[in-house]
Parts: structure tokens; sequence; C-alpha cells
């Protein structure tokens, strides 16, 4: 009895060992088909993206993983600080190897903590060749910023400071600076709360400098008189009055960034005529399309919170314009007048004649006679005299022309608001064109188109336009942008005017002369005798004309021996503006020209 209970026994355990065996061989089989699938450690990222280039050119490799998840952020910046307590050494690569070793072995605990969801999407992206890059890119800015945060030796931690100290270093973890402080405070608090050996705290506001008159502001950090800082509910604002301003403009941008995305019917904002892309938010305004609903502009509600704002606005009919489109809409005389109003035959004229002859135009082409219409007409005309003749007709930021933009856009800038004296355009289109360059060049005023001038005049968007936007893209075409834009105004310089009217009081055009301009209308040249034979003219009496004709260069001579005349450019421009009049009388009465 005793053997058969002996031999019982050692067939179970024999039988054990097998089914261990089995279970094990089983468990070894599925390690190795993990193992298959395995990453490496620490790739070689750049080795890893010429590589991922040469076999597919067309696909962006993103720098940095953009979504990812905020527990497994805050989590993994627990893990990697207490990583930090345990090494003495600092080594970024070993920690990175660390953390993608979780991922690999599937830690539970480690996958308990940072939440299912997140740890299968970054599993996933570490899988994936082409997201792989900016998860191990994502994670090496997150050890540099948390062993930033652990050699920090003073007790008050100051966020702005450090988040603009680590954004000169492109710690940026994909983010704007706006969006990377607020990243780090949450990083920041967790560790506090999770971490007792955590000691650094947050300067609050209580901790600012306030004795003896003086107070320290938050935003800027410079110590200030209590005179500097506003009252609210009896007590002194933490910001200064200065920085109080630059905040409510920054908010307002916010603001005016969400309605308009809100608003617009398209996945991009942009102005609906030009395409005035949504960098230049400045420069974008609302626009009433039926002017009898309009009930209030975006200066009485941009104070308002966001709901309300989009309350008011659904309410009236409304598309987004650039400045420079706004105004071309509004300028109606300008509109209905605008081909007497851009006749390159002006720039011939003397401001006498001009004058004259829109007063004419404009007494017979219309029957109610308005001479505030006329006035504006003329004022118009001023303004075209001048871009054309002092900046070549264009805008001295972009370098854009009138052919891509439109005479109400074009505006005049002070360059140093030290100069600004008289010079104001409502004030000053009274005045002779000679008086209106005088002043243009002593008070240094440059011709910008209405974008360009909105967005210099917007010193608290281009300063705080990372804690405006959250893309680094726009951020960094803006500012490529408007580099080019200062640095053209800068090298700008003033030309030298000359005005060599052809029309003016003293030299008028006759009537034969102009009739032996239209003999070269067909491109032939003559000689002397053969213009007297078809007009009938005396030789002595076409030798003058034609001789004052040379002199001021409508004619000139082609052949020395033969003196054949031939017709200039400016010639011609007197040719096709006769032609252009049906009544060819009106064209001697406005100019008040001779026989």
């Amino acid at each position: 009895m005793l053997e058969n209970g002996i031999l019982l026994k050692l067939y179970a355990l024999i039988i054990g060992l097998i089914v261990f065996l089995l279970l094990l061989c089983d468990f070894n089989r599925k390690k190795k088909s993990k193992n298959s699938n395995k990453i490496d450690l620490i790739p070689n990222i750049h080795i890893q993206i010429k590589s991922l280039k040469e076999e597919k050119n067309e696909v962006n490799i993103p720098k940095y993983e953009k979504k990812f998840p905020k527990n497994a952020r805050l989590r993994l910046a627990d893990f990697i600080f207490k990583l930090l307590k345990t090494k003495k050494k600092y080594n970024e690569n070993l920690i990175l190897e660390l953390i993608l070793l979780r991922f690999e072995i599937y830690d539970y605990s480690f996958q308990r903590k940072i939440g299912l969801k997140s740890f299968r999407k970054i599993k996933a992206n570490l899988l994936d060749n082409f997201r792989r890059i900016g998860v191990v890119n994502y994670l090496l800015d997150l050890i540099r910023i948390i062993h930033g945060l652990s050699m920090i030796k003073e007790k008050n931690f100051e966020l702005k400071q450090y988040t603009s100290q680590l954004y000169k270093q492109n710690i940026t973890l994909g983010l704007t600076r706006y969006s990377l402080e607020y990243n780090v405070a949450e990083i920041f608090d967790f560790l506090k709360k999770s971490n007792k050996d955590f000691y650094l705290k947050r300067l609050k506001k209580k901790n600012l400098y306030n004795k003896d008159g003086y107070k320290e502001c938050s935003f800027c950090g410079e110590i200030k008189a209590h005179s500097e800082f506003s009252k609210i509910r009896n007590r002194l604002r933490s910001v200064c009055k200065n920085c109080f301003s630059i905040k409510k403009s920054i908010n307002n941008f916010r603001k005016k960034l969400f309605v308009f995305n809100t608003i617009s019917d398209y996945e991009i904002v942009e102005c609906s005529r030009c395409q005035t892309s949504i960098e230049n938010l400045p420069a974008l305004e609302i626009h009433h399309e039926n002017k009898h609903h309009k009930l209030v502009s975006w200066r009485d509600i941009q104070n308002k919170a966001k709901k309300d704002i989009l309350n008011i606005l659904c309410n009236e009919e409304i598309i987004i314009l650039c400045t420079n489109c706004h105004l071309v809409v509004q300028a109606i005389i300008y509109k209905k007048y605008q081909n007497l109003i851009m006749n390159d035959l002006f720039l011939l004229m003397s401001e006498d004649v001009i004058k004259n002859l829109v007063y004419n135009y404009y007494k017979n082409s219309s029957s109610d006679y308005d001479a505030s219409i006329k006035r504006q007409i003329i004022y118009w005309i001023k303004k075209w005299l001048i871009l054309c003749k002092v900046y070549d007709g264009k805008c001295i930021g972009c370098q854009k022309t009138l052919n891509d933009l439109e005479l109400p856009s074009l505006e005049f800038h002070h360059i140093s608001q030290e100069d600004k004296e008289e010079f104001k355009w409502d004030k000053v289109c009274n005045l002779s064109l000679k008086e209106i360059t005088f002043l243009l060049k002593n008070e240094k005023c440059i011709s910008l188109c209405a974008n360009c001038h909105q967005l210099i005049h917007s010193p608290n968007f281009y300063n705080y336009i990372e804690e405006i936007f959250n893309s680094n893209k726009i951020v960094n075409k803006f500012q490529k942008d408007f580099k080019e834009i200062v640095n053209n105004i800068n090298n700008f310089t003033f030309k030298r005017v000359k005005e060599n009217y052809i029309f003016n009081s003293e030299n008028w055009l006759s009537k034969s002369k102009l009739c032996i301009l239209s003999l070269f209308g067909d491109g032939n040249n003559y000689t002397i005798n053969e213009i007297c034979q078809i007009l009938d003219y005396k030789r002595t009496f076409c030798y003058e004309r034609l001789k004052d004709l040379t002199e001021r260069k409508f004619l000139k001579r082609t052949q020395k021996r033969e003196y054949k005349y031939s017709i200039t450019e400016e010639g011609k421009k007197i040719l096709v503006f006769y032609n252009n009049y049906e009544d060819k009388l009106s064209f001697f009465n406005y100019f008040d020209f001779g026989a």
C-alpha cells in the first residue's frame, strides 16, 4: 500500500512538471511574438527622418505629437521627477529608455496610472513610424522641463521667466509661449500635490513687494508707485495701469478671433473679397451689408462677453472684410467718378487746369450741381497725384502698387510720432500740391495701405502675438512678413519731385499744334514740306509750331538730313485723351486753349 502511494505521488509530480514546462514554452512563444513588434528604445531621430523621406517624399513628418493626453503628461512628469531623484547623474536618453520600456512590456501599474485609453493611444503612436518621432521629441522636451524644475534652487518660482528661458532654448512641446506657460503651470501644481520633496513655491500675488508706497506689478515685474495702480473694491490691482491696458487689448484680440471663427462660414477665416488671412487680425473688420440693420460697431461690443457679442451679431447681416476692402466699399464718390479721378493726363496738368476741368465736367454730366461733391473729387485727384509723384503709387510697407490696391485703401503714416504736428489729410487737402508735399517731407510721412497701417499701430498685437494664437505657423508667418514691412519703412528715402506741367495757364496748346499732332496718329513720319502740303500751312508758321512741339517733347526728329519728325509717348497720351471726347469743342473749352 505504501509503495502504491509513493508511485501515485511520483506520477503526480511528473504530470505537474510536464504541465509547467508546456506553460513555460507557451509563455516564451507569446513573448517572442511581442518582441517581433518591438521598437528601438532610443532611435537616432535625424537618420530615421532621412530614411522616411527617401521612402516617401510627400509625407510631412510631425516634429511633435500635438494631441498628447493631459493625464498621461502629468503622470509621466511625476514618473520622470522620481527617476531624477534616484539617479545621481542626469542622462535624458536613459530616462527616455526607461519610459519606453514601460510601454514596451505593458507595465500594468503604469498603465493604471496613465489610463487605458491614453496608454493605448501613445503605444499606437510609438508603433507608427510617422508619429513615433513626434512622441519621442515630446518626451525629451518633457524630461528637460522637469529636469530644469528640479535644478532650481530658489524657493520662489517665477513661471513666466522659466517659460521664456525654455522658449529661447527651443524646448516648446510644440506649443506657443502662452500655452506652454499654461502646461508648465499644470505640471508644477501636480508635482506639488503628489511629491512632498518638491519644495518649490509659485510666486503668487500675495508674495509681491508692497511697502512704503511702492508695489511690484505681477505682469511686468517692475516696482512702481501706488499712483500707477488703479483700484478695485478699495484695493490696488496686482497689475499696473499700463499692463492692465495691455492685458485688456490681448483679451479683446482673443475675443475677436473667437467671434470670427464662429461667424465665418469657411474653415479658414479671411477677408471675403481679397482673402487677407487671419494672421493680420487687427486689419480684419466687420462690415454690415445692409446699413439699415446696423445697430452697433465692433468698438461698442468688444468689451462685452463672448456670448453677448455673438447674440448681438447673429441678428445683423455681417461679412468679414479687411480694412483695405472696407474703405473701398465705403468710398461712394470715388467709385462713381473713378475714371475721371485716376486719369493719367492729370500728371501733365497744373492744379488750376484740373480744377477748371473738374468743374466743367461735373457741371455738364450731372443735372443736380453740388459744390461739395466737386470738392471731394478734387481731393481724390490731389491724393492720387501725390501718391504717384512722391511714392510711385504704392504702399511702402508691403510694396503693393495701385494695380493691386485701390486709392481709398492708401493712407499717410508718420515714421516717428515726435514729428507729428499738423499733417492730417482732412485738414491738409484744401492746400496746394506744393504745400502738401512740403508737409509730407517735413513731418516724414509715408504712404501705407490701411492693412499695414493697422498692424503698425497695434503694438500689443505684434509684441504678444504668441499669447493670442495657439499655432506656431501663424506666429512665424506673421513675424516674417512684419519684419519685411518694418525694414521697407526704415529703408525709405524721399525722391525729388519735378513739376514740369504741359498744361498750365502760361503754356497753352493751340488748335494748329493739335492738328499737326493728329497727323502723326497713324504712326508715320513726316517732313516740314509734307506737313505744309497736307494742312495748307506756311513754312514759317509750321516751323514755329514744330519747334515748340519738339521742345515740349511731343515730337522728335528721326533723321537729321531730311528733318523727319515722329510722335513721342507724351504726344500719344494727348491724342488718346482728345479722341475719347465725343464733343471735340469741349476739349478746348475745358483747357482754355487758344486758336
